[in-house]
């Protein structure tokens, strides 16, 4: 029971820095409005000219831990709107306990010129153009901290947090995906509502890249001309004036507003409201089948050594299902500008596609303990104590029953793979005579010795019973020209290693089954009705094609390696051996809809068929096909 009320203590932490293993300065307050005393909610507090910190909880509360060489540091407490704080640390008596009162600042709208020209767009146009002034043109790396609040009817379904290491890409161009890797994580999850309502949620930690509306260019910022903007009034922010921009879309339902500096005109917070579905972008517009029913983002920055840096994001949506409503808050903080760019490995990247739920890592209490945090709400207390963190966070066996089921799927799940290709397979005909009789009909060609390829799409679709062994099926068929199709059962051995940085395998197999090889004879207008194995061919037109069916054995060697966690790309390689033929005429119908092309099968030897080399008779066609080259993308799962 000690270590549970301990932990409840701990629920939103951050990452002070790399170096700090045991912090000795600790400070708790709450910073609130001078004049109301309401409290102010998401306040930067920082040490002043470092970019070590955190913010305030949604009720103004803050909790910092510190190294003892910040104990002459300055805090400097700040907030849109307000004019900022200073404290002295080494002068302050009683660190637990401060009450800070920040001086709302004084609206500044009549030194704003307005003039004929729309003075609103000009200074977004404006604002835009400074971006490469304004904001770091060289990759970034940064650490903070991401914090995600999923509820079913306002209950808790689950609870996120981890700190994170974060790779931003240049603000010279447009970006939407960058790195994102786990520090440490945890998570709390209400097991009896699994059953109700099987979903999990990918991409939360990504959201200081999905929604840096500055580095995407997200809405105005894409295009000015699909906007309408109009200056509401300005406000103060640490010795700079910021321009309140509301810009509303003139065919899509989005709006909101965009904070411009004055002094050097950059975006310092943007709040973006979309009436969905004209959310742009998103590729979740319905989750399943539950209905998105509305979607806003807020992302304020701050600047830096190397100009404005990304400090805060706030997402928040609800989907609508069955007379149910599921809510996501996801909140990000950075907590640390590192000074030089650290690399995050493929293997610790945690990917858009991860489900962050199965990717917290193993609990650690000594790491939480020892850094900062933000202050839970009295709320977030209370679902902690209820659900019980303690036997969660340690894995409780009988609280891992109750989602045993939906985690079964996702581990049948990963364990099937599905390939797409296109494939190519060289092929030679030798010098042939033909000779078909029926009736008062005779067709007589020749063919002239050819290589050729046959080109077309493969499809293969693997269940793996361990990562090393699997069992599958596998087809191949051409589009057009010379026909090809093929049906087998695989099984093989899949090797795992690493190549440039990331995943891949070696995969080696044996198919069996079953392989047709044609080659376009041609085609023939036919004055009389022919009928070939009891079918009448009416139509007037006939393709006439060698076909080879064999049963055969194919040994393959495949090559892969992962883009990411849903997709790689691969290249094989087999050769065809063939145990059983049967040669022979293929005829199929022209000039008429594919279902009522008529199409047989003559096998060789035949009384009606004669081939021949030009001097032999043949009882099989001299076509000669082993090598096949496959390369394509592979799909499989992971969770």
């Amino acid at each position: 029971m000690k270590y549970f009320l301990t932990n409840l203590l701990i629920l939103f932490p951050l990452l002070l820095s790399a170096q700090a293993t045991q912090p000795t300065i600790k400070i708790n307050g709450k910073v609130i409005n001078q004049k109301t005393l309401e409290p102010i909610p998401y306040a930067h507090i920082v040490i002043n000219n470092t970019s070590v910190g955190t913010i305030t909880n949604e009720f103004g509360d803050f909790k910092l831990a510190l190294p003892n060489k910040y104990a002459n540091g300055t805090l400097k407490i700040s907030s849109i709107g307000f004019e900022s704080a200073f404290i002295r640390l080494s002068s302050t008596k009683n660190l637990n306990e401060l009450t800070i009162k920040l001086k709302k600042s004084t609206k500044f709208l009549e030194s704003v010129v307005i003039t004929p020209v729309d003075e609103a767009r000009q200074l977004v146009k404006q604002a835009i153009e400074r971006i490469t002034d304004n904001y770091p043109l060289e990759p970034r790396s940064s650490e903070g901290f991401f914090r995600s609040v999923v509820k079913l009817n306002n209950n808790p379904y689950y609870i996120t947090e981890a700190s994170l290491s974060i790779n931003k890409k240049s603000y010279a161009t447009k970006h939407a995906r960058g790195d994102v890797s786990v520090n440490k994580g945890r998570f709390i999850r209400n097991d009896s509502l699994i059953n109700k309502f099987q979903t999990l949620l990918m991409a939360g930690p990504h959201i200081p890249h999905r929604f840096d509306f500055v580095m995407n260019r997200a809405g105005p910022l894409g295009n000015t001309k699909k906007f309408e903007f109009s200056i509401l009034d300005t406000v103060s922010f640490e010795n700079d004036r910021l321009v309140k921009v509301h810009f509303s879309a003139i065919k899509k339902n989005i709006e909101g507003n965009l904070f411009i500096s004055l002094k050097n005109k950059a975006f310092v917070k943007g709040e973006y409201f979309y009436k969905i579905p004209d959310f742009e972008g998103d590729m979740l517009k319905n989750l399943n089948s539950r209905k998105r029913t509305y979607l806003n983002y807020k992302a304020n920055y701050k600047i830096g050594n190397n100009g404005w840096e990304l400090f805060l994001v706030n997402y928040n949506t609800s989907f609508a299902y069955n007379g149910d409503t599921l809510t996501v808050k996801d909140t990000y903080v950075t907590t640390r500008i590192l000074d030089e760019y650290r690399k995050i490995s493929y293997d610790s990247n945690l990917q858009f596609s991860d489900f962050f739920l199965h990717n917290t890592g193993k609990y650690d209490s000594a790491f939480w303990n020892n850094y900062n945090i933000v202050l839970p709400s009295k709320e977030t207390e209370m679902l902690f104590a209820k659900y019980n963190l303690e036997a969660t966070l340690t894995g409780n066996a009988n609280q891992e029953k109750a989602v045993n089921k939906m985690l079964r799927l996702l581990e049948i799940m990963s364990k099937f793979k599905f390939t797409m290709g296109v494939f190519a397979q060289p092929a030679t005909i030798d010098n042939v005579l033909i000779n078909y009789t029926n009736g008062t009909s005779i067709i007589t060609e020749t063919v002239p010795s050819t290589t050729f390829f046959y080109y077309g799409l493969s499809f293969t679709y693997e269940y793996y019973f361990s990562p090393s062994f699997f069992i599958g099926l596998d087809t191949k068929g051409t589009l057009t020209g010379n026909t090809y199709s093929s049906i087998s059962f695989k099984t093989g051995y899949n090797k795992e290693f690493t190549a440039f940085g990331r995943p891949a395998t070696a995969n080696f197999s044996v198919n069996v089954g079953n392989y047709r090889y044609g080659y376009v004879v041609g085609r023939y207008n036919v004055a009389n009705e022919l009928e070939i194995n009891n079918k009448k061919f009416d139509s007037g037109e006939v393709q006439m094609s060698f076909e080879s069916r064999r049963w055969a054995v194919e040994p393959t060697v495949r090559l892969s390696l992962e883009m990411n966690h849903r997709l790689s790309l691969f290249a094989e390689g087999g050769w065809n051996m063939p145990f059983s033929t049967t040669d022979g005429l293929y005829f199929k119908e022209r000039g008429q809809p594919f279902w009522k092309t008529k199409q047989t099968f003559v096998g060789i030897p035949h009384q009606e068929i004669s081939i021949s080399d030009g001097i032999n008779e043949l009882t099989e066609i001299p076509l000669q096909t082993n090598l096949m080259l496959n390369i394509g993308v592979l799909i499989h799962f992971k969770y």
